[in-house]
């Protein structure tokens, strides 16, 4: 599509096919062909993460060396059709809300103080009324020791035996000491990194906690606890009715490692150490390169625009995030959630986030374990509230 057009202004949309973190050459394709890009002076507008596997599109002009010289990249746009609804059920009573769901990331069961934590957030959410949460979804890990360096948690040392042990603990503490609360609402639990699941903890998505391990709880007729994989999606029925995805992974961590801006600054980097002579205009440009990095958002926010944009919960190459290709769909989002809730711990900040991109609710829970904070979401009225406890 590029050909006979050196020297003139083009808007391509195409994949990231390859980045070379070695040399910062990046190539992108379409489904006419490949040609390598350079982003020297590329302008990323909007926020996000650009990467290797994402759909972006760029504008800028053909090299007569067959190299196309970007001076801007941006996500495609996103749908807007979500926004029609995006005032649906405002202005209902409170008394009338009965679709509250809250959520809690980093619930290490193995911590007493953490167990104490989780028991008077229970206590704030157990009104007895109608603002009592239907749902309770839990996000792990559950162990304190994950085996990182494991290929397969599920054979970890010990580690079914000690989380079977816990989970009894858990639904023990649950139904001693907020009966109300365990009458009223369903508890999901959706696994976190190192927690024993039937395969290997890299590969997405993550199938539920090994069913040898919740069997008994799952036929408990005193408590409604369920174990789901992740992503998980919880969807509203009637008219209006709308999708909540919860997706547990350090994901910005990932996201930031694979951004092509820091390509960028490494090239610039290098440039300004081999031309001495030119030192200080390079120099002047890494400094404008990183100003216009921190400036276009913060972590947790990047990640959920980029997900959202991208329409995939994983939207980075196969050997940073492995995924098992006949249950990719589960990790598609082809329309707009009503709430995108990613409990990642690796953004360096353990409260809780509450962002808003386009017609998206995003929420992050934060880390339990380290802050004890939680997220409340009334999915009829699509508005979250951060709480948190302490010992």
């Amino acid at each position: 599509a590029l050909l006979g057009s050196v020297g003139e202004q083009k808007l391509i949309l195409c994949l990231i096919s390859t980045v070379d973190h070695d040399d910062a050459r990046v190539v992108v394709e379409d489904l006419s062909g490949t040609v390598e890009v350079d982003l020297s002076s590329c302008h990323f507008a909007g926020e996000g993460y650009y990467a290797e596997n994402m759909v972006v599109l760029i504008e800028g002009q053909m090299q007569s060396s067959l190299v196309f010289k970007a001076s801007a990249l941006i996500f495609p746009p996103l749908d807007e059709e979500a926004e029609e609804t995006e005032a649906a059920g405002a202005g209902e009573d409170a008394a009338e809300q009965g679709d509250r769901i809250a959520f809690f990331s980093d619930l290490t069961l193995e911590d007493p103080d953490c167990l104490k934590k989780f028991s008077k957030a229970l206590a704030r959410l157990d009104s007895g009324g109608p603002t009592t949460p239907r749902l309770v979804v839990l996000a792990g890990p559950f162990l304190s020791r994950p085996a990182e360096n494991l290929a397969c948690s599920a054979f970890a040392s010990n580690a079914g035996d000690r989380l079977r042990s816990r989970l009894k603990d858990l639904a023990g503490l649950i139904k001693s000491d907020h009966p109300a609360l365990a009458e009223a609402a369903t508890f999901v639990l959706v696994p976190g990194p190192g927690d024993p699941t039937p395969l290997p903890r890299t590969l997405l998505p993550q199938p539920a906690l090994l069913s040898c391990l919740t069997k008994d709880l799952e036929e408990d007729q005193g408590l409604k606890m369920a174990f789901a994989s992740n992503p998980l999606r919880i969807r509203r029925g009637g008219v209006g009715g709308g999708e909540i995805v919860v997706f547990r992974d350090d994901l910005q961590a990932k996201l930031r490692r694979h951004d092509l801006r820091e390509v960028r600054l490494r090239v610039l980097r290098e440039r300004e150490r081999e031309e001495v002579a030119v030192a200080g205009n390079e120099a002047m440009a890494v400094d404008d390169a990183r100003k216009e990095d921190a400036g276009d958002g913060d972590g947790f926010r990047k990640a959920c625009s980029t997900v959202l944009h991208q329409s995939h919960l994983a939207p980075l190459p196969s050997f940073s995030h492995p995924i098992v290709w006949d249950y990719d769909q589960s990790l598609w989002m082809t329309t707009q959630p009503d709430a995108l809730v990613l409990c990642d711990g690796s953004g360096g900040v353990e409260g809780p986030r509450l962002e808003r991109v386009k017609a998206t609710e995003c929420l992050n829970a934060g880390s339990f374990s380290s802050a004890g904070s939680f997220v409340v979401y009334d999915s009829r009225n699509r508005k979250a509230e951060a709480m948190s406890v302490s010992l």
